[in-house]
């Protein structure tokens, strides 16, 4: 659904992923990421900066970097 540009689809699918198995780096990775592409920057921003903490991989890290640019956050 992600790639298909469902992103309201996507994000409920990983968010029950998410449910099941709530330790899923990927699945929580790309519900930021549909968050992010949705415009919702802070939630993203929120679920990728606590993903970091558990999961300090270069694309998480870029992606944080990118909502933390599109939320006005530039640090």
């Amino acid at each position: 659904m992600h790639l298909a540009a469902d992103l309201v689809g996507a994000a409920s699918d990983y968010r029950r992923a998410l449910a099941l198995l709530p330790d899923l780096v990927d699945a929580s990775h790309f519900l930021a990421v549909a968050q992010l592409q949705a415009g919702d920057v802070e939630l993203a921003a929120a679920l990728l900066t606590t993903l970091m903490r558990r999961a300090p991989l270069a694309p998480i890290a870029v992606n944080l970097g990118l909502a933390r640019l599109a939320a006005g956050q530039a640090e």
